[in-house]
């Protein structure tokens, strides 16, 4: 039997303007931004004072992927949901330039998948594995507990290391849509400058916050999001720290997983 290739994770929402995540699977609405309300942690109204003189937009893109350009890692939480039908995700993710790690849950599907110079690793419970990798009913069984090895030379190693990686994981984060504004604001109780923006496709429009300091490094602090019933919230911090990834022994080789 042809073996069905093992796809990587998929995002609740597809990211049509932002890279943090595995190339999605299935598309419930169109990309990170902003919520109606304001996030968590977040100001719902900008500031009223003219003692802020707000940056141009390009001077604080500008600034920002400066910022990030001198880290060489970052940690990253995500939160989504969807009211109709009720669908919510928890994303942790590790980003460094060789290694990294994501685990994802949604609902009763869990998936991991670890990155490491040599090898991806990836593993789940049997409707994670389903959901999240595609693998076959067949294949389940033979994975049980165990983690599927993709070596660094695959088509698939290259893709993880394109979604997890730091050096990729950015690329897509600036907006290329127009108007944008900046308000002042705060971000738990960090004051801020939001980067607001909005996409439109057909009837559904998503709105887009981007937050980052007034002071200091330019590193965001979150970017969060609503479309139609879907809301999401992204956080990143640990900027810079050290990623140190364990190799699991327990492995099965993805050449096992249905030999032709």
């Amino acid at each position: 039997m042809k073996r069905t290739p093992v796809k990587v994770i998929r995002p609740m929402l597809a990211r049509a303007t932002s890279a943090w995540l595995l190339v999605p699977l299935t598309a419930l609405v169109g990309s990170i931004g902003l919520v109606g309300s304001a996030p968590a942690g977040a100001s719902s109204q900008s500031e009223v004072t003219h003692s802020v003189k707000l940056p141009t937009p390009s001077s604080l893109i500008s600034a920002m992927n400066k910022a990030i350009a001198a880290m060489h890692s970052v940690h990253l939480d995500i939160t989504a949901s969807q009211s109709s039908p009720k669908v919510n995700e928890t994303i942790s993710q590790d980003s460094g330039y060789t290694s990294g790690s994501q685990h994802v849950s949604t609902g009763n599907e869990h998936a991991s998948v670890l990155l490491t110079p040599s090898n991806a690793f990836l593993s789940g419970n049997s409707s994670g594995l389903s959901a999240f990798f595609a693998l076959p009913p067949d294949d389940i069984p033979l994975v049980g507990t165990k983690w599927i090895v993709i070596k660094s030379g695959a088509t698939q190693y290259k893709t993880f290391v394109n979604t997890i990686g730091y050096k990729n994981l950015f690329k897509n984060l600036v907006p290329t849509t127009k108007p944008l504004s900046i308000i002042a604001t705060t971000y738990h109780a960090i004051k801020a400058y939001a980067l607001v923006w909005q996409i439109k496709s057909g009837t559904t429009t998503t709105k887009l916050n981007l937050y980052l300091p007034r002071t200091g490094n330019e590193l965001p602090l979150a970017e969060t999001a609503v479309s139609g019933t879907t809301t999401e919230q992204s956080v990143l911090s640990q900027w810079n720290k050290k990623i140190a990834v364990q190799a699991p022994t327990n492995t099965i080789a993805i050449s096992k997983l249905h030999p032709s």
